[in-house]
């Protein structure tokens, strides 16, 4: 899943887009609200696709902070700060998508995930 949209600053390097947008607001920047519309019609449009399966989704921060953003989840789960290198579970049950695991750190999960 693609990030996020940088609008004009797209294709820049981060030297570039300091010098070019030294405020850090970048015209035609993809909205926080599009992200997550995005990213969970992403979701939805695989779960249905490969209905039965296992799916693996992988992401930068604010594309996978899109997905949980949608997802209800306990107050216990700060889907503001996914780690580095971790995942996160999500099961569905035909009807609603459950967290059931969050920043997991890979070395450190249970063999049969």
């Amino acid at each position: 899943l693609i990030e996020s949209d940088l609008g004009d600053a797209s294709g820049m390097n981060e030297a570039e887009r300091k010098a070019a947008f030294p405020d850090g607001n970048y015209p035609n920047m993809e909205s926080s609200e599009s992200i997550i519309q995005r990213t969970y019609a992403c979701l939805l449009d695989s779960v249905k696709k490969y209905s039965g399966e296992n799916l693996i989704l992988t992401a930068h921060g604010n594309a996978l902070w899109g997905i949980m953003k949608k997802i209800p989840h306990p107050p216990e789960i700060n889907v503001f700060v996914m780690q580095n290198g971790h995942y996160a579970e999500i099961e569905f049950d035909g009807k609603e998508f459950r967290i059931t695991a969050f920043n997991v750190k890979p070395e450190t999960a249970k063999a049969e995930r």
